[in-house]
């Protein structure tokens, strides 16, 4: 019986242990996503990557290291953070953005991201037509050189340059 009773609470505390394991919570992986996405400026000709770091955590997450993050940077829960690396216009290549980041419950974790510049961006300039109005006395045209000027009031006559002139029964007029 010794034996048997032996064998008995041995199992018991067999069984007990492997309960305890059995229901004990699930380990949480905390994670967040970094991804980034570039673009041409043309207002400036240049690249710009802008790096988007996620937080799907129910706890801010704060940014220990990295290179175009600002470290002490945080990111709230369920939200985004973004951070800019920027180019000339005509590099070509990549950058890897690697983010150390920590939540009050776990971490340091290590996100990556890898931006690809093409290269081939240059700044756009447009420019607007300006309609003027003239009266018929103030349009000059230079016979010998078919320059044509207007003639302003208490100034020098202003050239007109790539510009066309259209007769209208009121007044002249010209845009260019």
């Amino acid at each position: 019986m010794k034996t048997s009773r032996s064998i008995s609470i041995a199992t018991g505390l067999a069984l007990s242990a492997a309960g305890l394991f059995m229901f004990e919570a699930p380990a949480h992986a905390w994670t967040a996503q970094l991804s980034s996405e570039v673009a041409c400026n043309d207002a400036t000709g240049e690249q710009e990557a802008t790096f988007t770091l996620h937080n799907p955590e129910v706890e801010t997450l704060t940014v220990v290291s990295a290179d175009v993050f600002a470290d002490g940077t945080t990111v709230a829960a369920g939200e985004d953070g973004h951070a800019t690396a920027t180019r000339s216009g005509d590099f070509t290549g990549t950058v890897t953005e690697t983010v150390r980041v920590t939540w009050l419950s776990d971490g340091p974790m290590e996100f990556s991201a890898t931006a690809s510049f093409p290269g081939g961006c240059v700044s756009v300039t447009t420019t607007t037509p300006t309609t003027v109005e003239v009266s018929p006395s103030s349009v000059v045209r230079t016979p010998d050189t078919g320059d044509t000027s207007v003639a302003t009031e208490n100034a020098s006559p202003v050239s007109v340059l790539g510009a066309s002139l259209t007769r209208q029964t009121t007044s002249p007029r010209f845009t260019g």
